[in-house]
């Protein structure tokens, strides 16, 4: 492993009420030792102790990081479809 933490995360949108926890990564080589987990319970303290709402965005294909949030009391409430566009 590089110098990199072994996994971050970060809050970004921040609609009335509420926080997006997002970018939530663990480096490859370090994954399967909690440190996603303890990572989500610190960044949804913060956001909890703000008296705000965390959620999350997770594409339906990360079945991996899908299993973590529901086993951390994350429940889906809506399919949302994203897409990207780029500037020619």
């Amino acid at each position: 492993m590089t110098g990199a933490p072994p996994a971050f995360g970060r809050g970004r949108l921040r609609p009335p009420g509420r926080t997006e926890i997002s970018v939530v990564r663990t480096e490859p080589e370090a994954r399967g030792r909690g440190h996603a987990a303890h990572l989500l319970g610190l960044l949804v303290a913060r956001v909890l102790d703000r008296h705000e709402r965390p959620f999350l965005r997770v594409a339906e294909e990360d079945t991996a990081a899908m299993a973590l949030y529901e086993r951390l009391g994350f429940t889906s409430r809506k399919h949302v479809t994203f897409r990207g566009f780029r500037t020619p």
